[in-house]
C-alpha cells in the first residue's frame, strides 16, 4: 500500500502554529514601540487594529519600518 508523504511545507505550517500569537499593540507595548512607529508599520503593513501575529514577525515588520525612507 501506498503511504502519504508529507510535505515540508505542512511541517513547516506546523511549526509557525506552535509559536504564539499576540495582537500588535500588545507586542508594541512589551517591545517599547513608541506610538508613531505603530502607526507606521500598522499602514505600511495593512494591519487593523488587533492584528494577531507572531512576536518574531512583528520584531522584523518594526525594524524593516525603521529603516526605511522616512526614517532619518
Amino acid at each position: 500500500m501506498a503511504t502519504k508523504k508529507t510535505s515540508n511545507s505542512s511541517n513547516k505550517k506546523s511549526a509557525e502554529k506552535k509559536e504564539p500569537l499576540y495582537t500588535i499593540e500588545k507586542l508594541a507595548r512589551k517591545n517599547d514601540i513608541p506610538d508613531w512607529i505603530l502607526a507606521g508599520v500598522k499602514q505600511r503593513n495593512r494591519w487593523g487594529e488587533g492584528k494577531k501575529i507572531t512576536e518574531k514577525e512583528f520584531l522584523a515588520k518594526a525594524k524593516e519600518f525603521e529603516k526605511g525612507p522616512m526614517k532619518k
